[in-house]
């Protein structure tokens, strides 16, 4: 994982007409099978393991930019 990406990058949020808000951070994650000597002229079965952590944080959200209006066509 690289610390340094989501520097770089704008973060996006999902926001419901719930009120409940979504976060997606942006990442690159990479992954490297074992035995790639004959790439590509074999093929390989490998596994990538996800560790998902999950918390609640309280955000406080200020407006950055002009309110939209969103009207039925």
């Amino acid at each position: 994982f690289d610390s340094n990406f989501g520097a770089t990058l704008p973060v996006n949020f999902v926001v419901q007409s719930s009120g409940t808000i979504t976060w997606i951070p942006p990442g690159i994650l990479k992954s490297l099978c074992q035995q790639v000597g004959v790439f590509p002229y074999n093929s390989q079965r490998c596994f990538f393991k996800c560790m998902c952590i999950d918390y609640l944080r309280a955000w406080n959200l200020i407006k950055l930019t002009k309110i939209l209006t969103l009207k039925n066509k």
